[in-house]
């Protein structure tokens, strides 16, 4: 019945009830062990561990045990393969016991086990279906899929949860205006990214059964879609 919020920019967590009632709140600027810089995300393993990851130079994942303790970290900033770069978004796999990260500036998404060991990893930078451009918000939706958020190519992409090959994408902005044509090939009209189905940096994607939605940021709006 918690919810748990990375407050971002005041370098700490959160802690509400459902109600919006204040119960807690932990962290604090800096780079040592429960210190944060810019939290970005909260995800709870099967054992009710904590995994937060941050960025801003220092960027990596803490393991929190669920009285708040320490237990550990992984990663750094970078581009290697044990390396991140603005682990913006976590989603734990209750039924693989696996955590998904969005390492967004790497344009790419890291599998890890429990304990922070690197199991695979899929994705790389480009405008193609299969590629990435700045992943941020993830989804997954218990089927061996994962929906993306794209931020940098304004759309949400689904993926293979172990091969990363690409179901399908939806969202998309080609410019201010598109245009539309009839089944002959005569204009009708032009439709506008703002328009429904249309996404300009979408920041993060939450789902309930049924249903998804999407900050869709840069049109300054919430979009609702049926689940895939």
């Amino acid at each position: 019945g918690r919810i748990f919020i990375a407050d971002t920019h005041y370098h700490r967590i959160m802690i509400f009830d459902q109600d919006g009632k204040e119960l807690g709140r932990f962290g604090e600027f800096g780079t040592e062990p429960g210190q944060f810089i810019y939290p970005t995300d909260v995800a709870f393993g099967n054992d009710g561990r904590l995994y937060i990851g941050e960025y801003g130079g220092h960027d990596r994942i803490q393991i929190f045990a669920p009285d708040l303790r320490v237990l550990g970290e992984f990663g750094s900033f970078g581009g290697e393969d044990d390396q991140l770069n603005r682990p913006q978004s976590l989603e734990f796999d209750a039924v693989r016991n696996e955590l998904y990260v969005s390492d967004c500036n790497n344009h790419r998404i890291v599998v890890y086990d429990p304990d922070g060991k690197r199991l695979r990893q899929f994705g790389d930078v480009g405008l193609a279906i299969g590629q990435l451009s700045y992943p941020r918000g993830l989804l997954l939706l218990g089927d061996g899929s994962l929906l993306v958020c794209e931020f940098g190519n304004h759309r949400i992409q689904r993926l293979d949860i172990m091969t990363g090959a690409s179901m399908g994408a939806w969202g998309g902005m080609s410019g201010d205006r598109s245009a539309l044509f009839d089944s002959n090939g005569m204009s009708i009209g032009t439709i506008s990214e703002s328009d429904a189905g249309r996404l300009k940096y979408p920041w993060d994607i939450a789902g309930v059964p049924g249903r998804v939605a999407v900050l869709d940021s840069g049109n300054d709006r919430m979009m609702i879609a049926r689940m895939p």
